[in-house]
């Protein structure tokens, strides 16, 4: 495909097999192309009812289409075409995910993971990293990093939903200010929610927040465990961007000596990047992360890039720690 079209009737040319999941403003769906027989997700978002909702439906598909266009990395959703018809605007996608991350980290709650699963996690870390840097280093802010956005498919990691996401290609800032419009509560950074300026670091803010459940489910702790812990610490609701304290509080609540603390280290210094702009006082900020969290693009190190680069030897030397246990446990 790699081109937009306009159909009459999208049912016309494709199969609906299996509703895979239903967001704000769209639903995603396995499709299969009747032409090839190929099957692919499909993002379809309806027009609406009225003027001005069709409008604003219309942005946030243009927006995700030229995304998906420009943006080509092995971590992300691939872009296969686009149409619109009578009735909805529609993204043809690949590849069709097994499950959200968000899916499997809720399934901690019910049984412990397998130990592929838990070695899944560990992988994914650098490669949710990458596919972030990847966006960064092409002038584009995500603005809705959360499991929900974060896909499994054969054994690989896939960021997608671009519905919201800034490209600062044509600007001479990543930097942003006044209303923020759509976010998600729990994972958006603190700045985000008090409406003032924000940047690339917003992004990281909340790759930290998924990363923070990713551990700890690692570790063996459900996202009930880490809820409960956040409350008990006199906060005022489990969103992160309102008690980064409490976030890191945790971080040492869990760490036990393995391996896998490594990572506790660098999510740390992740959710300090916002610790500085919510007014956390600077001195208890090492100068390195300082460079980090000064707003200057031109000069500012990329924690996603660093990440991409010390995540890899974590991960090598946790899995081979890790799966003799694991497979212990299920013997």
């Amino acid at each position: 495909m790699l081109t937009h079209r306009h159909i009459r009737d999208g049912h016309a040319h494709f199969d609906e097999y299996e509703n895979l999941g239903r967001g704000g403003s769209a639903s995603v769906e396995r499709v299969r192309h009747k032409l090839s027989g190929l099957f692919f997700a499909r993002k379809k978002i309806l027009r609406g009812n009225n003027i001005a909702t069709q409008q604003r439906k219309l942005e946030e598909f243009e927006r995700e289409l030229k995304a998906l266009q420009r943006l080509r990395h092995k971590h992300l959703v691939s872009y296969v075409g686009s149409y619109t018809d009578l009735w909805s605007f529609s993204l043809i996608l690949t590849p069709v995910a097994e499950l959200e991350l968000k899916t499997l980290l809720e399934r901690q709650a019910k049984e412990p993971l397998l130990g592929e699963e838990v070695n899944w996690l560990r992988n994914a870390f650098g490669c949710i990293a990458s596919a972030l840097s990847y966006c960064h280093e092409n002038r584009f802010r995500h603005k809705d990093i959360k499991p929900g956005n974060i896909l499994l498919n054969d054994g690989q990691i896939y960021l997608c939903d671009f519905g919201i996401s800034h490209d600062w290609n044509d600007l001479p800032t990543a930097t942003t200010t006044g209303d923020p419009g759509k976010f998600t509560l729990r994972y958006c950074a603190p700045e985000v929610v008090n409406r003032q300026s924000r940047n690339e670091k917003s992004d990281v803010w909340s790759l930290a927040c998924v990363y923070i459940e990713m551990i700890s489910v690692i570790k063996g702790h459900s996202l009930q465990d880490l809820d409960r812990f956040l409350l008990n610490e006199n906060s005022p609701s489990v969103d992160y961007w309102c008690q980064p304290e409490a976030a890191k509080a945790w971080l040492d609540h869990i760490r036990d000596g393995s391996p896998d603390d490594v990572a506790l280290d660098w999510i740390e210094k992740m959710v300090s990047l916002a610790s500085v702009h919510f007014g956390i006082p600077f001195d208890h900020v090492n100068s390195s992360d300082r460079i980090l969290a000064i707003d200057r693009p031109q000069q500012t190190l990329s924690m996603t890039s660093k990440l991409t680069s010390t995540i890899p030897q974590w991960t090598i030397i946790s899995s081979a720690g890790a799966v003799s246990r694991d497979h212990r446990r299920r013997s």
